[in-house]
């Protein structure tokens, strides 16, 4: 009997195809919903023009660079998306780029204007309401760069080695925070999903200690919304609810290290606290051996799509969040797969070589789709590119280096993009004198018209 589950996880293990036929589906479905630019210079330009610079959203990477303007690295979750990219950049060849990021937990991005003449996608990392919301999915900020995320993962895995399953606390178990996200302007309730569904599970574990130890960190951060004075109808508490609501201290439980939830058999996931979306919680919890149990709920992140419960992962609600702890105790041979499920997912899709190589594939991905090596890998043509756009007002740095989770970034040196154009032009000398003539004269009066008709229709 061993011998044949043994044989079935070496199967599952090596089965690695599907989950990326997944993701690649998925990215093709958010990238359709975008139209495609004609194989044109101008259209090209004119793309390229639309996406750089939006000085808080546009990120370049070009040539092994990373390139942003100073006011996109002012927002934490963008700086962190930077660094992780050049990150990336530095473990070997990145592709040519330009898009918008957005650190939005819901998805949202002011940037992608649907009813722009030239609407292009934001790269976001969740989507608080499933994949139909616009927008391209790329891992969340909390990775860091690829060997903050690489140590990380390694201290939560040895600490795994170390500690058996059998030997575990066979109970689930969470830490976190709840707090009071209502508010007055718009929708008041709009926020509150994430700590509602918070509050549920951690009264659920008021009442069922025996299978349950989901608490939050500290008192300061055991602050749920009072639904007597600012109620959500659609959001109702339970009377266990309302009991953590009275007396927050019942649900209180310290802070507990990354590496030590390899004390515990199961592992809750919980929507986040800002709007119900996703969780920096999870990033790790594939790799501590326990079985994933993720709360329902519609926000989606970018690996989502090759998950599947009850093979990856159980899904579980207020309603039934105990009992299925309670039967898995009493079915080993579903912890076993789930267990094998979760180290699927943390081989295969959370690894540090995996984040990078989605993220290369989203690339790949937006360039076919909108032309960006027409301009972009054609160094002649960039350099057309990088002269004649309007780089004024901008502050473009090179985001080269992470330390101590802080972003390090060197100033561009010339105007705006000057620095840019001379590396465009140093490739372009370098593919030949005639070759640089011939580009030049055949497609600058292109360029500069995409560029010039973006001007003028945003003056």
């Amino acid at each position: 009997m061993m011998r044949a589950m043994l044989l079935l996880l070496l199967l599952r293990r090596g089965s690695g195809g599907e989950f990326q036929d997944r993701l690649a589906a998925a990215l093709d479905a958010s990238l359709h919903k975008y139209p495609a630019v004609a194989n044109r210079t101008e259209d090209a330009a004119r793309y390229l023009a639309r996406v750089l610079w939006m000085r808080k959203f546009s990120v370049l990477v070009y040539e092994g660079k990373v390139v942003v303007d100073r006011r996109l690295l002012e927002g934490d979750k963008a700086a962190k998306h930077a660094a992780f990219v050049a990150s990336a950049a530095a473990r070997g060849p990145v592709p040519n780029g330009a898009y918008f990021f957005s650190g939005d937990s819901t998805g949202r991005c002011e940037a992608d204007a649907p009813d722009h003449a030239v609407p292009s996608p934001c790269l976001v990392i969740a989507k608080v309401s499933g994949h139909a919301m616009r927008g391209v999915l790329t891992p969340n900020p909390y990775y860091e760069d690829l060997a903050s995320w690489a140590a990380v993962r390694a201290r939560v895995r040895g600490a795994a080695a170390a500690r058996p399953f059998r030997d575990r606390k066979p109970v689930a178990f969470w830490r976190g925070h709840l707090a009071d996200s209502w508010h007055v302007v718009g929708d008041p309730c709009a926020a509150e999903a994430g700590n509602h569904a918070r509050l549920a599970a951690v009264a659920a574990g008021t009442d069922r200690p025996d299978v349950l130890d989901v608490k939050c960190v500290e008192l300061a951060q055991c602050q749920p919304r009072d639904d007597r004075a600012r109620p959500c109808p659609t959001l109702p508490y339970t009377a266990a609810m309302a009991r953590i609501r009275d007396a927050p201290a019942l649900a209180v439980g310290g802070f507990v290290a990354r590496e030590n939830y390899t004390d515990y058999r199961y592992l809750l996931n919980l929507p986040g606290s800002t709007a119900g979306s996703y969780s920096r919680n999870l990033n790790h919890l594939w790799a501590a051996g326990g079985v994933v149990l993720l709360w329902r709920a519609p926000f989606v992140e970018w690996y989502f799509p090759a998950l599947a419960a009850g093979a990856t992962h159980a899904a579980v609600g207020a309603a039934d969040v105990a009992d299925v702890v309670a039967e898995l105790e009493r079915k080993p041979w579903r912890v076993r797969q789930l267990l094998a499920g979760a180290a699927r997912v943390d081989d295969e899709l959370v690894c540090p070589a995996c984040l990078r190589d989605y993220y290369v594939a989203a690339l790949r991905k937006l360039r076919k789709r909108f032309k960006l090596a027409k301009m972009l890998d054609e160094p002649c043509l960039a350099e057309l590119f990088f002269e004649n756009a309007n780089c004024t007002g901008l502050h473009l740095v090179e985001v080269t280096h992470v330390h101590a989770n802080r972003v390090r970034e060197s100033r561009l040196p010339g105007r705006g993009c000057a620095a840019l154009a001379q590396l465009a032009r140093h490739r372009c000398v370098e593919k030949g004198k005639d070759r640089r003539v011939r580009v030049r004269a055949a497609e600058h009066r292109a360029v500069k018209a995409a560029i010039f008709k973006k001007r003028k229709k945003e003056s």
